[in-house]
């Protein structure tokens, strides 16, 4: 049995670089302990480095969570999920990323419509399998995201 492999990226807050990661996603932002309360300490999207294990240590009065792995504030409208596919350069595909179709230079959107990923151009979208068997012969590669690149268009 294989599992697939789940995992997140987004911006950094700090110096808008990617990362690579597992996903928290809080409600709302809260404040503790000894710091200002006027400093939101934690913010609502984080993604935890992916490390061997997790330590988290956990503290019953005030409820407080603590974990040794590296947790990195990310702009929650970039953050994508990874669709568990490659493009022909072997570059993981996320949710987000613009590829095209190498025979025929369209580019598409990778998008999550609620149901499941798509690949999308205007109205027209096709779900990943079947965009794979499309390209089968002459592949396709990631050519930007919706993030970074508002050059490279997927809705002409």
């Amino acid at each position: 049995m294989s599992t697939r492999e789940i995992k997140f990226r987004g911006k950094r807050t700090d110096n808008g670089e990617w990362v690579v990661g597992n996903l928290i996603n809080m409600k709302s932002a809260q404040h503790y302990g000894e710091y200002d309360r006027d400093e939101t300490i934690f913010s609502k999207c984080w993604i935890v480095e992916i490390a061997e294990y997790l330590e988290v240590r956990a503290f019953s009065s005030g409820n407080a969570v603590w974990a040794d792995n590296e947790f990195i504030q990310v702009d929650p409208e970039t953050v994508g999920q990874y669709i568990g596919r490659k493009d022909d350069t072997e570059t993981e595909v996320y949710e987000g990323d613009k590829v095209m179709a190498i025979l025929t230079g369209e580019v598409f959107e990778l998008i999550w419509d609620g149901d499941g990923f798509l690949f999308q151009k205007g109205n027209y979208a096709i779900d990943p399998l079947e965009f794979e068997d499309v390209c089968a012969a002459f592949g396709y590669r990631i050519v930007g995201n919706v993030h970074d690149d508002k050059g490279v268009s997927g809705n002409d």
